[in-house]
């Protein structure tokens, strides 16, 4: 009985030793872990500044690339591309109220000199500026103050590839009162444009109508336009001619009219559309940015390569409407 007893504290304590070698065992076990701040002490001073600067946005820490961007339906090298954004972190994202990005802000340290750290940030450069979102990077250093990052982010707007921002996503915060002088002139231009078009419709019906009433036939613009001639004195009586009613379409001619500027207009449409993208594609392939500014270190840098990409922009625009031009 007793040998059994023993056997039995044997195979147990067999079988603990073996899970205490091979890291399992009962569910109270912990793992030699620790917590952690999910920001660094430079990172929270960022944190604070931006939210300082940007009562009216919204900051995110540490948000993964896959959350902000995606691939388009039907693109090609899906997994390819993917695999070269999917596990990327951006530092800080500043988004308006309806969680729309407006900027990613990245924090740079002594480590982004590393080649790993270079790769990483140029693939996460591509991926951002390929999607359209605005990149703002922060060189090594202390960070900036409030004036700063204000002049950095706000006044600048130049995305990470040294191209100018078109529209400022803060407009809601900056120049109200050019905002304001802008929303006054939409009624005054909508008011000169039912004027002008009420005129128009107003003098053709009046010229119209007018010598209708009379009992008389109106006359063509050019007639009414042209100088008065005296008419030809003629030997004898001239037999009067009746003159023709004007013919006027009828409603399936006048639908018919219609529908053919309505495919016309439509096919302009198409026409402009597939220039445009050949236009984008012929850009994309004339222009490489060169491997210095896909990571600009400084300041200077950011503003020599955004110098470089709108010289070759504009000798791209140059060449093409010269292309244009010899075409037609």
């Amino acid at each position: 009985m007793w040998l059994l007893v023993l056997l039995a504290l044997g195979v147990a304590l067999i079988w603990a030793f073996r899970d205490a070698v091979s890291g399992t065992g009962a569910v109270t076990d912990r793992w030699p872990l620790r917590p952690r701040s999910l920001l660094t002490e430079r990172e929270q001073q960022l944190y604070e500044r931006l939210v300082a600067i940007f009562p009216h946005h919204v900051v995110f820490p540490q948000v993964a690339l896959s959350q902000m961007i995606e691939l388009a339906p039907g693109a090609a090298n899906r997994q390819s591309i993917q695999n070269q954004f999917f596990r990327l972190v951006a530092d800080f994202v500043l988004c308006n109220r309806d969680f729309s990005v407006v900027a990613v802000i990245e924090l740079d340290d002594p480590t982004h000199k590393r080649a790993d750290r270079q790769s990483a940030d140029a693939r996460k450069t591509k991926a951002l500026t390929s999607a359209g979102l605005r990149l703002v990077r922060i060189p090594a250093g202390p960070v900036p103050s409030h004036e700063e990052l204000q002049r950095l982010i706000r006044d600048h707007n130049i995305l990470s590839d040294g191209s100018f921002v078109r529209s400022n996503p803060l407009a809601p915060g900056l120049d109200p009162e050019s905002a304001a002088v802008r929303r006054s002139m939409v009624p005054l231009v909508l008011a000169a444009v039912v004027i002008a078009g009420g005129w128009m419709m107003y003098s053709r019906w009046l010229t119209q109508s007018v010598p209708r009433v009379l009992g008389a036939q109106p006359l063509p613009l050019t007639s009414r336009l042209a100088p008065a001639t005296p008419a030809p004195v003629r030997p004898g009586p001239a037999p009067a001619t009746p003159t023709p009613a004007a013919i006027r379409p009828t409603a399936a001619e006048q639908a018919e009219a219609k529908r053919m500027e309505a495919q016309a207009a439509l096919a302009a449409q198409r026409a402009a559309d597939a220039l445009a993208k050949r236009k984008e594609r012929a850009w994309a392939a004339s222009y490489v940015a060169p491997a210095s500014c896909e990571h600009p270190p400084t300041w200077k840098d950011q503003v020599d390569c955004g110098n470089q990409y709108m010289r070759a922009k504009k000798e791209f625009e140059q060449r093409w409407q010269a292309q244009q031009t010899a075409a037609q």
